[in-house]
């Protein structure tokens, strides 16, 4: 994206030229229909409790506000960040977001992150499932220390699709990650690369949305940094879904 200023040059004569603009000046995401979204980088949408993250306003206008109410758990902001931006980082302990308005067990659902993640020694969930057993966990896994494979799983059950070695995240480097799901497909990116795999299993309905933690009940939460999340009730063809992710690269200085 370019911003055309006005520059004056030689004995006055007013020329345009092409300027990059600032990382951070971008509008609204390019996909609309998205009954989710957290930007981190507008520190406006975020509540603070004695410095930490007690809530993440949903900007979609839908209020699916991400929340946390318990101080020991509430995720920090600012002191982890991805290329110098600022994000919301979570401990790997006990730090999680959730937002009961949100199911995260559709099977026509689409989940976009811009994010970092600490360790590949530990399973780093993007988005997992309240309620238990049975709903939709979206993560990176280390099921091989340093695998880095995203994969989906009926959580605590099964995993239903994992990308290959050539589809992974690497420690502590920002990067998208994402998964659309249809009724009978499943399709993860990393960046630009992307797997689908056919499945249709179908998840345990109306369960809380969680972030950076597996599923209630499960003792696995992420270490990671979190830049920005869209999430849409629909699934995302691949022409539109690599839209989102190009504008997600872009405002995080991802490469």
């Amino acid at each position: 994206m370019a911003l055309r200023r006005r520059k004056m040059v030689g004995t006055g004569v007013s020329r345009l030229r092409t300027m990059p603009l600032p990382v951070g000046a971008f509008g609204v995401p390019p996909v609309s229909g998205y009954v989710a979204w957290y930007d981190a980088m507008d520190a406006s949408s975020l509540t603070f409790s004695d410095g930490r993250v007690s809530q993440w306003s949903d900007k979609s206008g839908n209020g699916n506000h991400l929340v946390q109410a318990t101080a020991a758990s509430q995720p920090n902001y600012g002191l982890t960040n991805l290329n110098g931006l600022p994000a919301v980082g979570f401990d790997g302990a006990n730090d999680n977001l959730s937002c009961a308005t949100v199911t995260s067990s559709d099977r026509t659902f689409s989940w976009f992150a811009a994010m970092a993640v600490h360790s590949l020694n530990d399973i780093s969930t993007v988005v997992g499932s309240g309620g238990g057993t049975g709903g939709l966990e979206l993560r990176i896994t280390s099921n091989t220390p340093g695998d880095g494979h995203i994969i989906i799983n009926k959580a605590g059950i099964s995993t239903l699709s994992e990308t290959s070695s050539s589809v992974v995240a690497t420690a502590s480097n920002p990067f998208v990650v994402a998964a659309c799901l249809s009724d009978t497909d499943i399709t993860l990116y990393a960046n630009r690369l992307s797997e689908t795999d056919s499945n249709s299993t179908t998840f345990t309905s109306s369960r809380t949305l969680l972030v950076a933690f597996e599923r209630t009940g499960g003792s696995r939460f992420a270490r990671s940094h979190m830049g920005e999340l869209i999430g849409y009730d629909s699934t995302i063809g691949s022409t539109d879904a690599l839209k989102i992710i190009d504008y997600l690269m872009a405002k995080w200085g991802i490469v």
